[in-house]
């Protein structure tokens, strides 16, 4: 018995191109959310910030926390 697909595939022209806007579309509703988190938690910070007022910030101390994350050539 031998198996064959007798059917015609369907040929979409522009299928190529609503596939690069449907990436482009996720990729700014992305950007969106992160940036609204991203803001959330400098909000958050900021109101953390107020609850201890006698604490002095750490010199570098956020280059420091980024400098886990991305790394330098040096």
């Amino acid at each position: 018995m031998y198996a064959r697909n007798d059917f015609k595939r369907r040929y979409y022209p522009h299928a190529k191109r609503a596939l690069a806007a449907a990436r482009r579309r996720f990729a700014a509703w992305i950007d969106v959310r992160v940036a609204r988190w991203i803001e959330r938690c400098a909000r958050n910070v900021e109101a953390a910030q107020g609850l201890f007022p006698d604490q002095k910030p750490t010199e570098f101390g956020m280059e420091r926390e980024l400098s886990r994350f991305i790394p330098t050539l040096g």
